[in-house]
This record gives structure tokens, C-alpha cells and sequence, in this order.
């Protein structure tokens, strides 16, 4: 990440995705599937308002039940990393100036 990507809530320092799914485990651990099943997920939750079930996740990419189930565990997780950066983003702009 670079100084530019501070991710400090600023317009162009919001956090690439790219590192917020790096944190899910070290490098050998990112799933190349891990892009495309969240891509996935937020298409299934706009058409039936939960997270994809790892079964369906499964058939749609052409994968196994271990690794379906691994990837649905990623996705929550970086749900939740993408979550709590909005969550700071979102009080940073609501703070009153310090005087």
C-alpha cells in the first residue's frame, strides 16, 4: 500500500480492495476465485437480499465443497474489513472540527 492509499477516508484514500482482501491471510493463502466470488455474492444478494450459500457458490464457479466453503468463509471476512473501513470513513466525516 502505498502513501497515497492510506485509507484515511479522504476522496482517492479509500482502501483498494485488492489489500482488504490481502489481509484475509498471507499472499499463498488468495484464492485467484476470491475476486470473482465476491462478485458473485453481491450479484446473489441483490437478487435474494442473503449471502450466497457455499453450494450454489460452488456450482457457479465449477468447484469443490472444501474450496466453496473456504471462499464463502474469505468473503464474510473481507465483508466485514469493508465494512469496518466504511464505518471509519463514515464517523470521520461526521466528527465535529477539533478547535
Amino acid at each position: 500500500m502505498s502513501a497515497s492509499d492510506a485509507g484515511d477516508g479522504t476522496p482517492g484514500n479509500e482502501p483498494d480492495i485488492t489489500d482488504l482482501l490481502l489481509t484475509l491471510g498471507e499472499r499463498r493463502d488468495f484464492d485467484p476465485l476470491l475476486p470473482r466470488a465476491l462478485d458473485e455474492d453481491f450479484q446473489y444478494w441483490i437478487e435474494h437480499r442473503r449471502p450466497i450459500p457455499s453450494e450454489k457458490l460452488g456450482k457457479i464457479l465449477g468447484i469443490g465443497s472444501t474450496r466453496s466453503r473456504k471462499l464463502v468463509a474469505d468473503i464474510r471476512a473481507a465483508r466485514q474489513e469493508i465494512i469496518k473501513g466504511a464505518i471509519t470513513i463514515s464517523t470521520k466525516e461526521i466528527e465535529p472540527p477539533s478547535e
